[in-house]
């Protein structure tokens, strides 16, 4: 005789199978994992819903015309990844698989917008620094663009400035011979003249006239007469050595040496030594009785001006200008001097040649 015996096992879900689905939320406040089954046109569920209390072991979970929720299209045969509604209502996420040797269907699920909640905080980062780097370009060429303005705004500046120089050195300058004009020694003789009052130096004056220089135009015409006030402002500019020496056009054929700090025996000296130069330089002039050359005749002043003197200096000129009348009246070609240290009118005195 044989025995026979049996074995009754009981398994309690709620023991083995309820926690490994608890396990599944991975962290996840949304995660939710469900066991289901069909039954008629119904489903059912046998684990507790975490976001429903109330619904407690098997029950009744939906009808199977809720094709919206991801339950019902686990149930239909929809395997993988899905979107749709969850019991709630919210859309969720969900992924559903069979559990094997069993009815049961398994489906996992979580809302969308905890699912992509990192790629939105990520976007959010991209987007922030696409933003920012937008900015900091935007800032950038902002930057540049005011550096590029202020560069060409002084560029701009200095470009009117040398034009300004520029027609201040025109408006200064004769523009036949190249010389300072009478403007130009108007400034500089009212500048050195109050030198000369503050340090209590003195200060000459040469006027120069060309000799018979109306019978030259009228030999060998106006065109020729320009080219010799040029080579004659040739010469005064290379024998006038001194830099504070200055050779001005007075105006027509005459012209002006100012030399600052000055005294009378060299500016005669100097007015001598032009003579002889512009002699040298061989200038024909067949209208001159004076050896058939270009000649001129130079009135020389020399003035120490006292340190209360109110004057501008165009009493040296004056002086000067007496001089080279008397250079004129004894027959041109000569140096005449007119010394007047006190600021009163000087007696002429010419140095025939």
């Amino acid at each position: 005789m044989q025995s026979l015996g049996a074995l009754w096992m009981v398994v309690d879900l709620r023991d083995t199978l309820f926690p490994l689905l608890e396990t599944v939320r991975g962290g996840r406040a949304t995660a939710e994992s469900v066991l289901l089954m069909p039954q008629g046109d119904e489903i059912l569920h046998i684990n507790p819903l975490r976001h429903d209390t109330t619904a407690q072991g098997v029950g009744h979970f939906a009808a199977l015309t809720q094709h919206e929720m991801v339950e019902v299209q686990a149930v239909r045969g929809i395997r993988g990844v899905a979107y749709g509604q969850d019991y709630q209502g919210q859309a969720v996420l969900a992924a559903s698989s069979v559990v094997p040797d069993s009815p049961w269907l398994l489906v996992s699920k979580m809302t969308v917008a905890e699912a992509f909640a990192q790629d939105r905080r990520r976007e959010g980062l991209y987007f922030g620094l696409l933003i920012g780097g937008s900015f900091l370009s935007i800032l950038a060429f902002i930057i540049y663009w005011m550096w590029l303005t202020r560069r060409r705004e002084q560029a701009l500046k200095q470009e009117l400035e040398n034009y300004r120089h520029m027609l201040e050195q025109q408006v200064r300058n004769d523009s036949l011979t190249g010389l300072a004009n009478r403007r130009a020694l108007d400034e500089l003789l009212e500048r050195e003249w109050g030198r000369a009052v503050r340090d209590g130096l003195p200060i000459a004056a040469l006027i120069m006239d060309i000799d018979f220089f109306k019978g030259y135009n009228d030999c060998y015409g106006h065109l020729v007469g320009d080219g010799c006030l040029q080579r004659v402002a040739q010469v005064l500019q290379f024998n006038i050595q001194r830099s504070k020496d200055m050779v001005f056009r007075y105006g027509g054929e005459e012209f002006v040496a100012l030399l600052p700090n000055t005294r009378l025996p060299e500016a005669r000296q100097l007015a001598e030594k032009l003579c002889q130069a512009l002699q040298r330089e061989g200038i024909e002039n067949q209208a001159s009785p004076l050896g058939g050359v270009v000649t001129m005749s130079v009135g020389v002043a020399c003035m120490q001006p006292p340190h209360d003197s109110a004057d501008s200096g165009h009493r040296l000129l004056e002086n000067a200008d007496t001089a080279l009348y008397a250079a004129k009246h004894a027959g041109r070609n000569q140096v005449a001097v007119c010394a007047d240290a006190a600021g009163e009118g000087g007696r002429a005195s010419p140095t025939p040649r």
